[in-house]
């Protein structure tokens, strides 16, 4: 009976052992992916106010204006810069909604990975628990083939197992 018990607490012992491992692993993952959406928010650098359509707004008025405004050629190559200009802000603009398209799956990622990493810490606390249990059964069986327990039987052993659940199951504060 101790060989099966200590087998199980082994068992027991190799899963906690990997699911640290685990643990280790998706906290490093959870940094590198916290690194990038960092990087990529820094690298957004525009205003929130501006997006395509007020910009191409604005250049469908430049453009109306050339075209119907009898204007000096010097205005109308401001006016063609300016257009330019604008062009170049929206194509900027259509980039960072990529980079925040981006961010934001990162961010899910992240979240996923973390409730993983949760999970297994509970697994990892409920292992604990069960090798705790599995060691005091085994303490039960050294006693009773040390002979401490003359009229011990397993009905004994079912009642220590009940206890233990019991203390599992209390309150913490």
């Amino acid at each position: 009976m101790k060989n099966t018990i200590k087998q199980q607490i082994e068992e027991l012992l190799k899963k906690r052992k990997c699911n640290l491992e685990k643990i280790r692993e998706l906290s490093e993952s959870v940094r590198k992916k916290a690194e990038e959406v960092e990087k990529l928010r820094k690298s957004l650098g525009i205003r929130k106010s501006e997006n395509g359509k007020t910009l191409k707004k604005q250049i469908e008025s430049l453009e109306l204006r050339i075209s119907t405004e009898n204007l000096p050629l010097r205005i109308e190559k401001e006016l063609a810069e300016e257009i330019e200009k604008i062009e170049k802000r929206i194509s900027l603009i259509k980039e960072i909604e990529k980079k925040r398209s981006k961010i934001g799956e990162l961010e899910k990622e992240i979240k996923e990975m973390k409730i993983g990493r949760e999970k297994l810490k509970g697994d990892i606390d409920s292992d604990i628990r069960e090798v705790e249990s599995l060691r005091n059964e085994m303490e039960i069986a050294t006693e009773r083939e040390a002979g401490k327990f003359e009229g011990f039987c397993l009905g004994d052993l079912v009642t220590v197992k009940k206890e233990n659940g019991k203390k599992d199951n209390t309150p913490k504060a």
